[in-house]
């Protein structure tokens, strides 16, 4: 039996399911409470609300409890994985399990910035007929550029092929010859609509200066994570018409966002839910469970 710490939201199910074998704890603690918390139990499983850093891992260190960090998603940047790692406290993702649920919304906003859906029911609810000024765009035949080739880049890349699109890729650790490779620059050259799947590197991936090569009327998509694009880059390329339409899920400082993305309806905002599917969170505790049992016992 161990005791287990759920410090972020999680299905209830794996709650239940948990409670039939372990000491289980359902609390989000703040860093400041979590750096003594942590000392107490076995397992903590997080989302992207919290942070494990060096002095939680330090003070979960000073009584050896901690074996186990679980990262319910798939993204470790909230987890600092190589010194957990030197301290011989694992940390398990589940990478598996959201990878439908992530592509099936980039699909979504692809749809929705193709025929300006929000707006239009917006109107509607108003009483406002404007069918002249809904003029969209198709999909077929355009250009996604994937910036980021793993599972959930692949799966996208897979289900938009039903609309005849042409894809493209950057992913200078990942090489498929189902799709043409493009180096950055010409990828955001030539792509109608870019949708990025990878995680944080440390810096932007879109920097400001990309506003001169990027395709006039470009549509943009991130739902990896939110220091990838230089918001500045955001802001001057809505202005300039650079930009026709972006979708942001991610934010540097969630559940902050800057107030300026505020200000225009075709920065469509959505907080960070990429994951949030009834499917993929049966997924996840699926995952969860096979962790623990493998680590303690049986589940």
């Amino acid at each position: 039996m161990a005791t287990i710490l759920i410090n972020d939201k999680v299905d209830e199910n794996l709650k239940h399911r948990l409670k039939n074998h372990h000491d289980v704890i359902e609390e989000h603690y703040t860093l400041d409470v979590l750096i003594n918390k942590i000392k107490d139990v076995d397992v903590i499983i997080i989302k992207s609300k919290t942070t494990i850093t060096r002095d939680i891992l330090d003070a979960a260190k000073s009584t050896n409890r901690l074996k186990l960090i679980i990262r319910a998603g798939v993204g470790l940047d909230n987890i600092d994985a190589e010194y957990a790692k030197s301290k011989n406290i694992k940390v398990i993702n589940t990478p598996n399990s959201s990878t439908n649920a992530v592509a099936e919304l980039a699909l979504s906003y692809m749809l929705m910035m193709s025929r300006n859906l929000i707006q239009a029911n917006k109107e509607m609810h108003l009483g406002i007929w404007n069918k002249e000024n809904y003029i969209g765009n198709e999909l077929n035949g355009k250009t996604l550029g994937i910036i980021g080739l793993g599972r959930i880049g692949l799966h996208l890349a897979k289900i938009v092929s039903v609309f005849n699109m042409k894809i493209v890729y950057y992913d200078p650790y990942s090489k498929n010859d189902l799709y043409e490779f493009l180096d950055l620059n010409e990828l955001l050259s030539t792509s109608d609509y870019i949708s990025l799947h990878l995680p944080s590197i440390g810096e932007n991936i879109i920097k400001k200066e990309h506003l001169d090569i990027i395709k006039k009327g470009i549509n943009l998509i991130n739902l990896a994570r939110g220091d990838l694009i230089d918001e500045e880059f955001i802001i001057e390329g809505i202005k300039s018409k650079k930009i026709k339409n972006i979708a942001l899920d991610v934010f540097l400082s969630e559940p902050h966002i800057r107030k300026e993305f505020l200000n225009y309806e075709n920065i469509f905002l959505s907080p960070h839910i990429g994951a949030q599917t009834i499917e993929a969170q049966e997924k996840i505790s699926l995952e969860i469970l096979d962790i623990i049992n493998s680590e303690f016992s049986h589940v």
